[in-house]
């Protein structure tokens, strides 16, 4: 199993598969404070709208895409409450 810190952040980082990510998107999601940012690395270009729909899913808003030769980063921003 993968495991993420236990804790609340500013500001979280994964260079992992998208599949792994997948998995561990709630729970990073609940580690982030609201307005924090969550980067994410490691995948092509097909697999963004599927993390983009899982990000959604668990409160995260996709707020930037980075392409270096075919590898993508994605950035989310945890929505703050109402």
């Amino acid at each position: 199993t993968t495991e993420v810190p236990v804790g609340k952040f500013v500001a979280i980082s994964a260079n992992i598969p998208a599949p792994v990510l997948h998995e561990l998107m709630p729970a990073l999601s609940r580690a982030l404070v609201p307005g924090g940012a969550l980067f994410l690395a490691g995948f092509i270009a097909k697999e963004q709208a599927s993390l983009d729909a899982a990000a959604r899913l668990n409160g995260l808003c996709p707020t930037a895409v980075h392409e270096v030769r075919g590898w993508l980063g994605l950035t989310y921003v945890r929505s703050r409450p109402e």
